[in-house]
């Protein structure tokens, strides 16, 4: 025999065993108590696979609710960043469950949390969602803090930037990453400049920013690390090469 549900209009709901022909009769159940389906009681009776199926538009529904309601906080806590009240941005964020959310809540909890020294590890999750607007945005975080960091962590932000660059070849951090890469070398290669190979990577890196990017700002700054790298090495010759690729006054 099939299984159904009796659902009363006061959400009362008795499984019971019935037969197809007296459906809306009532019929005794397993439990011990009766539950009548008629007309007279506008009760209704649901097969058990069209209760699973409401039961799931019901959740499906509820995951919408509470996936709108995240969506609209996360808007709220980057107004609040922007503003620049950071403490406010906190208190909305911590309403949400961050820690196992999306790339975007991670993003904006590392932002928050630059002080604390927890940046890295949500950064490091939200670069992982490599579907997602702001992946790209985590990683340049993650090059940025090693570029910047007072040890020099200069070969550790090259391969971040260079992975930036080739997970997202069409992101706007390109130009940036591109100067950084020359400015690791640049920098790793001393002040006398005597390792030949690593200048000669820094002026590839900023040639190539130049020429693919020019007009923005990396570029401009990549343009007079350019001419600094030629009077820091003497280099006459290509001096007077790259100067084509200098922006004119």
């Amino acid at each position: 025999m099939p299984h159904f549900y009796a659902i009363s209009p006061r959400g009362i709901r008795t499984h019971l065993s019935i037969s197809w022909k007296r459906v809306c009769r009532g019929r005794r159940v397993k439990r011990p108590f009766v539950a009548r389906c008629s007309r007279a009681n506008s009760s209704f009776c649901l097969t058990s696979h069209t209760s699973k199926l409401l039961v799931r538009n019901v959740l499906f529904v509820g995951a919408l609710l509470l996936s709108l309601v995240h969506a609209e906080t996360l808007e709220r806590v980057e107004d609040l960043l922007k503003a620049g009240e950071t403490a406010a941005a906190r208190r909305a964020l911590a309403a949400t469950d961050y820690a196992s959310s999306d790339s975007r809540a991670r993003y904006l909890a590392g932002l928050l949390s630059r002080d604390s020294g927890e940046a890295r590890q949500h950064f490091q999750v939200a670069s992982r969602d490599v579907g997602s607007k702001y992946a790209d945005d985590a990683l340049l975080e993650l090059a940025e803090s090693a570029y910047g960091n007072p040890m020099g962590l200069y070969l550790t932000a090259r391969k971040v930037y260079l992975a930036l660059i080739e997970s997202f070849p069409n992101s706007p951090h390109i130009p940036l990453a591109l100067y950084r890469i020359g400015r690791t070398y640049q920098i790793t290669a001393g002040a006398a400049g005597t390792q030949t190979a690593q200048m000669d990577s820094a002026r590839a890196r900023y040639r190539e920013v130049i020429e693919r990017f020019p007009s923005t700002p990396p570029a401009n700054v990549a343009s007079v690390a350019l001419v600094q790298i030629h009077e820091q090495v003497s280099d006459r010759s290509a001096l007077g090469r790259d100067k084509k690729l200098l922006p004119r006054e």
